[in-house]
């Protein structure tokens, strides 16, 4: 790093303040669709957890208390963890898990800007509910908007997360595909009743709608009928405005968009926020249909309703297009790792998903403690555990992988 550019980034991070945030992460019932009402994760006795909101260079220190009667962890999604690889939450490869009535502060440097989420990487525990979003405001935001409201996307499920794994790895192909389906959760709200899922746009103002997609398999496409949307960001790099009328989201990605809202409050318009199902073993292959209202007056008339008169191409949003408002030189290539995804059968007659063919299990060692403690034979892959799959990088190493 250049010294002018050191200088900068320590004068910024002075004036970031300290964030504080205690969550007694325990069991608690939820019916977040007014449909099913299940143990769910939740934070502090309440579901769902709360969001946090800082700002870029801020110190975000979250006291965690394990209240479960199993180990628990909390990852921020997207954060790059530099220098701080210990505080990514991720058993069995950065730490051990928080035990049983055990406690940990994770403590963020929060150098990013843009839309992230915060989640359990403990088994599946965020299936159940232990995910929230994590919103950072940048320094210097590169687009003008009137307000900022946040969308968090989620295929629910009615089983717990245990049943719902339990059925994926069965060893009967009968089980394995026998149907269930996911329900849209928007903003942990979900069901029938549009009220408690629609958007209010006041005429003529600019809206910042950061769209999560936090489900555990489904991809979701999303868009406003009769009303063109601006990217602006995804997953954390702020963009060029890009026009589309319709994004797909997969699992764990983020995108913002500006909406521009009409200049009558006339008539009231839907939103659709379907579920793709394609990707998701025993689930019927199919697009799943959401929708609700954005609401510009309570008495206006509701255009769009039904698929048929619907405005959305739904064309493929390609991101890769996307130009990233803090250009980067293409940094020269010292390694190239291709991984080559795969989903089949294997020899304990379960369905996985593999890289290069090859099945991972966690190590009883985190990966990141055999790093730091293993001297020389850090390098080698035989040190990480039996089918933890290693890839030995060098130290500041420009790595191209190749999927």
């Amino acid at each position: 790093m250049k010294p002018v550019a050191l200088l900068s980034l320590l004068a910024a991070s002075a004036l970031g303040k300290r964030v504080v945030h205690n969550w007694d992460i325990g069991y608690v019932q939820a019916n977040p669709d007014g449909q099913n009402q299940r143990r769910v994760i939740g934070v502090n006795g309440k579901w769902p957890p709360p969001a946090i909101e800082v700002d870029q260079y801020d110190i975000l220190a979250i006291n965690v208390h394990n209240s479960l009667d199993e180990a628990t962890s909390v990852h921020a999604h997207g954060f790059h963890q530099r220098d701080t690889p210990f505080m990514d939450g991720v058993p069995g490869v950065t730490e051990c898990g928080i035990a049983p009535n055990g406690s940990f502060t994770y403590e963020y440097n929060v150098t990013q800007s843009g839309t992230y989420w915060l989640h359990s990487h403990y088994q599946e525990q965020y299936i159940d509910g232990l995910r929230s979003p994590l919103i950072v405001r940048a320094q210097k935001e590169p687009h003008h908007y009137d307000h900022d409201v946040t969308m968090m996307l989620e295929a629910w499920y009615h089983r717990n997360s245990k049943e719902v794994a339990d059925q994926l790895l069965s060893t009967s192909q009968s089980i394995r595909e026998a149907p269930f389906r996911p329900y849209m959760l928007v903003n942990s709200r979900g069901g029938t009743d549009p009220d408690v899922t629609k958007l209010r746009f006041e005429p003529g103002k600019t809206y910042r709608l950061r769209i999560l997609n936090v489900s555990a398999t489904a991809m979701i496409r999303f868009g406003i009928e009769e009303h063109e949307m601006r990217v602006i960001e995804v997953d954390g790099t702020a963009t060029e405005p890009k026009r589309t009328n319709s994004i797909q989201l997969s699992v764990g990605q983020r995108a913002s968009v500006l909406v521009t809202a009409k200049s009558s409050r006339a008539a009231n318009y839907m939103y659709r926020a379907d579920i793709f199902t394609d990707i998701q073993s025993g689930v019927d292959r199919a697009v799943l249909p959401f929708s609700s209202v954005v609401e510009y007056a309570p008495n206006a008339p509701l255009r769009n309703v039904s698929d048929a008169q619907s405005t959305l191409d739904w064309d493929f949003f390609d991101d890769i297009d996307l130009v990233p408002i803090d250009r980067q030189p293409m940094p020269g290539v010292n390694k190239w790792v291709p991984l080559e995804m795969h989903t089949g059968l294997y020899d304990d007659r379960r369905e996985h998903i593999t890289f290069n063919n090859r099945t991972y299990e966690t190590p009883i060692v985190p990966s990141l403690i055999s790093a730091i403690t293993t001297g020389y034979q850090a390098f080698y892959p035989d040190v990480y555990g039996f089918k933890s799959q290693p890839v030995i990088l060098d130290p500041n190493t420009d790595v191209e992988i190749a999927l």
